[in-house]
């Protein structure tokens, strides 16, 4: 499954992508400069920040902080009828969700 693929499946809003894209970002500029990389598997490093925060669509609260959407504030019921169905599945708890999520997609946890 494509990246994009993922965030669709999951209800996650475009800032939110942008977001863990961004993360992704640092982590690969990080992984390039970093002395000492050695032994570090950043391919790994890089999907986990691809991924970290998308359980967080069960906490945006739409009412409080509609801006969070950006230009998509004009679809918000849309986004709230999607967080409502991913908390239904999922839970309030966003480290839960992240959880279940990640277990739904094959991602195993490293202990």
């Amino acid at each position: 499954m494509k990246l994009l693929e993922v965030y669709k499946k999951f209800g996650s809003p475009p800032n939110l992508q942008e977001h863990m894209l961004r993360v992704c970002g640092v982590t690969t500029y990080i992984g390039k400069h970093w002395i000492g990389k050695e032994g570090v598997d950043w391919v790994r490093v890089k999907a986990i920040s691809l991924l970290h925060d998308i359980g967080n669509v069960v906490k945006l609260d739409f009412e409080k902080y509609p801006q969070f959407l950006g230009e998509e504030i004009k679809n918000v019921d849309h986004w709230k009828a999607i967080q409502k169905e991913a908390v239904e599945k999922y839970g309030r708890d966003d480290h839960g969700a992240t959880e279940k999520m990640l277990t739904e997609l094959g991602v195993e946890r490293e202990s």
